[in-house]
């Protein structure tokens, strides 16, 4: 993992954004706000109460990711892969959730059918990852 975690608002600088290995961060009501981080790899981060509202995160991975009580409101997140994150308590108001994979572990804040409606994909496919 790039990075451990020690700076609570935004990334550090130098930190090459697109595509960026942030798996197993510790996260936790960090302040990433606006951040550009298409196709990042969040998965097994925790991103606990984190503020990731406007952010661009389209096609991440948040695989086993810890996004509790997570602020998205507004953030880009299509195709951004969800499957056994817990998203519980999480505010996706307004984010952009097109083509967003979830699967049958994985913890929404709405049911499968308001997921479906605002564009993510149920996955049924079985991945390698516990």
């Amino acid at each position: 993992t790039l990075f451990t975690g020690r700076k609570k608002n935004g990334l550090p600088s130098g930190l090459h954004k697109e595509g960026a290995n942030l798996s197993n961060a510790k996260m936790a009501r960090f302040n990433l706000s606006r951040e550009s981080l298409p196709k990042a790899d969040l998965h097994n981060a925790i991103l606990f109460q984190a503020n990731l509202s406007e952010a661009n995160l389209e096609q991440a991975y948040f695989a086993h990711a810890d996004c509790r009580n997570a602020n998205f409101s507004g953030a880009n997140l299509e195709r951004a892969n969800f499957r056994s994150a817990d998203l519980s308590g999480a505010n996706l108001s307004g984010a952009k959730l097109k083509n967003a994979l979830f699967d049958e572990r994985t913890k929404l804040p709405f049911d499968r059918a308001e997921a479906e409606r605002v564009g993510m994909r149920f996955d049924n496919e079985r991945t390698d990852l516990p």
